[in-house]
């Protein structure tokens, strides 16, 4: 698996565990649920988007890509 299709995975399940939906998460940045959970799964979500569900989730950025490196 890419580590940018690992690091949305670590972010979907952190999300999950917030209890933030794709509703939520598109109200956030712009898009529908139906975008978001597309562009989660095929990798092709913004740079700033991600930025702001690190932000979101009160997340550390480099956390999460040394776990995305790890797997």
């Amino acid at each position: 698996m890419k580590k940018s299709l690992r690091l949305l995975a670590i972010l979907q399940r952190e999300l999950m565990k917030a209890g933030i939906t794709y509703t939520d998460v598109g109200n956030l940045i712009g898009m529908s649920e139906r975008q978001v959970q597309a562009s989660m799964a095929n990798g092709s979500i913004r740079l700033k988007d991600i930025d702001k569900l690190v932000e979101l989730l009160h997340l550390d950025f480099d956390e999460i890509l040394s776990e995305a490196a790890r797997n």
